[in-house]
């Protein structure tokens, strides 16, 4: 073997190790995590005008559905041609979020009824149940919803009278752990344009708005300036000065083989 050899050999084992450390060092620049989310109702608050709905729990507040994924309310009216109060439900869906992209995480389904107007709720939190990998822990994140009630004016069907649910501002977010890493998790609404937002959904009397695909997004935390790296990973700088060494002791015990060689010839 010459010199060349043994230069080449530890050089290529040297660049190995650096692009190894190198991938260790910093493992969040591009991941994905798996995860799925689920949702349950909670906290509604009865409108302004609706003066029958002292008690939640009262059978004059024509609520139903808190502590569950399908959450309805008001009193029908007797002229309404379907016989359904307001309903929203919330479809949670197995993800797989990458770094950075938008990505679904589940869907609101909104159903106007035609209902009397002292028996709206202005307000109903969805407590946004999430997991993340195979980690048993589960963060919850409560999601505001408004819901703007409209009074019918002509002809129910139209348009100028539809009712909307929109996303409560601002938006909510949570950090949270995986892997001893630090991640936010953070709500974009019902589109993932970030040049055409998209907060609410609506839909005209006795109809059901399409439905709201509700998406999130995963970025990674660095950690704060102050926390010291890892000890079992090498710092590049440290990677490449152990490999010029090793390289001049390679070189260094070849030529003097050789050396006593040629002296003993």
């Amino acid at each position: 073997m010459n010199i060349s050899l043994v230069f080449a050999t530890a050089l290529s084992g040297c660049s190995m190790l650096a692009l190894a450390a190198l991938g260790f060092s910093s493992p969040a620049q591009a991941f994905t995590i798996s995860g799925n989310a689920n949702g349950v109702w909670s906290n509604p608050i009865p409108d302004d005008d609706n003066k029958f709905c002292s008690n939640i729990s009262s059978p004059t507040c024509f609520i139903s559905g808190v502590g569950t994924n399908s959450f309805s309310w008001g009193e029908v009216a007797k002229s309404a041609s379907v016989k359904k109060p307001n309903q929203l439900t919330f479809t949670g869906t197995n993800f797989s979020a990458k770094d950075g992209s938008w990505f679904k995480i589940g869907s609101l389904d909104y159903y106007n009824g035609l209902i009397y107007a002292d028996t709206n709720v202005k307000k109903i939190t969805l407590n946004l149940d999430l997991s993340f990998g195979n980690d048993s822990q589960v963060n919850t994140l409560p999601v505001t919803f408004n819901l703007v009630n409209t009074t019918n004016i002509g002809n129910i069907k139209d348009i100028a009278n539809a009712d909307r649910v929109e996303f409560a501002t601002p938006l909510p977010s949570t950090s949270f752990k995986y892997n001893l890493d630090s991640y936010q998790f953070e709500i974009r609404g019902f589109s993932p344009s970030l040049f055409q937002p998209k907060t609410s959904i609506s839909a005209i009397e006795e109809e059901s708005a399409s439905p709201g695909d509700i998406y999130a997004k995963i970025s990674y935390l660095p950690p704060p300036n102050n926390v010291p790296p890892k000890n079992d990973v090498p710092e590049p700088s440290t990677i490449a000065g152990s490999c010029l060494a090793g390289i001049y002791l390679a070189s260094r015990k070849k030529f003097s083989k050789q050396k006593a060689k040629s002296s003993c010839g």
